[in-house]
């Protein structure tokens, strides 16, 4: 196992994969309806249970959205104001080209009006030891 990647001689998390069949089998795919998985006990599994949709989702070659709710199924980020409620999971499946068409439907194909530009440069500088930013190289 020398020199090997470290998630290589991990299991397949296959937990989602009857979920995302389901809402497969449903007709949710390139449909835009979002798919929810209520009744999850706290947020901490919440997160678990939507990473766990997310590696499915990649599995099935699908484009990942996949996000944490409340209990009243409003989007639940890092900063949840009850962590021990009951939350859900929600997630919506798209395949790749739809994905990319959305994509350039919003953009008109200009990268620089994504929210992450990957053909940008790279900013020079690093980060001090404090958090502040240092020009440069």
């Amino acid at each position: 196992m020398a020199n090997r990647y470290p998630h290589a001689a991990r299991e397949r998390d296959t937990r989602a994969h009857d979920v995302i069949q389901d809402a497969i089998d449903r007709g949710y795919l390139d449909s835009g309806q979002k798919y929810f998985i209520p009744g999850l006990p706290t947020h901490a599994a919440a997160r678990e249970a939507q990473q766990s949709i997310l590696r499915g989702l990649r599995y099935f070659n699908l484009a990942p959205s996949a996000w944490v709710t409340d209990e009243a199924g409003n989007q639940c980020h890092r900063d949840c104001a009850d962590p021990s409620a009951p939350h859900g999971a929600g997630f919506e499946l798209h395949s790749k080209d739809a994905a990319k068409k959305y994509l350039v439907d919003q953009t008109g194909g200009d990268p620089a009006k994504l929210r992450y530009n990957p053909y940008a440069p790279r900013r020079q500088g690093h980060f001090s030891d404090n958090g502040q930013w240092i020009p440069g190289n």
